[in-house]
């Protein structure tokens, strides 16, 4: 059975048909156990981070409220640094976005750091690579969110080739949050008592608001990921992520960019 369920979800994102065969490493079963039940496995909750310092690579401006905003609200005395690595496809789009992302961040006081890379890339620039890292590293952080590497969008796959060349010794846990797929991860946020919060910190993007209705399109999602949490007549809201460490991750990213 479970050879089965990895077989379909190898070939579904291209991975090598011996992936995880390859893979080595302590908590791997851990992490993929929820794959192995002949019964359907359901994704366990966790807690938000408490005390932590946490980095979010952002994409685009408004990945870091569509994805994970839910827990980075709900994240108690938390230092919180979003990495916006593009800002806008021309210069005019690039002011218009940063200007949101920094009204947000001013709100709900979160440190922030513009790279303006070039949205649609293939590669990343080799300075805005060691600055990431860089800014990892003086920052001590503990978590790092970032776009799970199977995000149905070119930029949030690819900005996940960060992490094959990290150097980076700190026992981190990567956040892998969703934004276009609905995949079943390993962990989810329960988000219900701050969706109006949630909806709050989307409308701050008002330029993404004209181009698609993203507080209805993200709640949704939020909501389909609730079927995992308990039975409730109550519409309810969760943020689904893939939880793993650095380590681990980085493997993962090797095998997923290179074969």
């Amino acid at each position: 059975m479970l050879k089965e369920v990895l077989k379909n979800i190898i070939y579904r994102f291209r991975f090598r048909n011996n992936l995880f065969e390859s893979l080595s490493y302590k908590n791997f079963n851990e992490t993929i156990d929820f794959f192995s039940s002949k019964r359907s496995i359901y994704p366990k909750r966790i807690e938000c981070p408490k005390k932590k310092k946490i980095i979010v690579l952002a994409p685009h401006p408004d990945d870091e409220v569509f994805g994970p905003g839910g827990t980075l609200f709900l994240s108690k005395k938390c230092f919180i640094k979003i990495i916006y690595l593009t800002s806008g496809r021309d210069e005019k789009e690039k002011i218009i976005r940063e200007d949101e992302a920094n009204k947000l961040c001013d709100y709900y006081k979160f440190q922030r750091v513009f790279l303006r890379h070039h949205q649609g890339f293939v590669t990343i620039d080799t300075k805005i690579k060691s600055k990431v890292e860089q800014i990892i590293k003086d920052f001590r952080a503990d978590i790092v969110f970032t776009p799970f590497l199977t995000d149905d969008h070119q930029d949030h796959q690819n900005i996940n080739k960060l992490f094959l060349d990290f150097k980076i010794k700190r026992n981190i846990k990567v956040w892998c949050y969703q934004i276009y797929s609905q995949l079943k991860g390993n962990y989810y946020v329960n988000i219900t008592d701050c969706h109006k919060q949630k909806r709050r910190m989307i409308k701050f993007y008002k330029s993404e608001m004209r181009i698609r209705n993203w507080e209805s399109f993200i709640m949704s999602l939020n909501v389909i990921h609730s079927r995992y949490m308990p039975r409730s007549p109550e519409v309810r809201f969760a943020e689904m992520y893939f939880i793993f460490d650095i380590k681990f991750y980085k493997k993962l990213c090797n095998k997923f960019f290179k074969g």
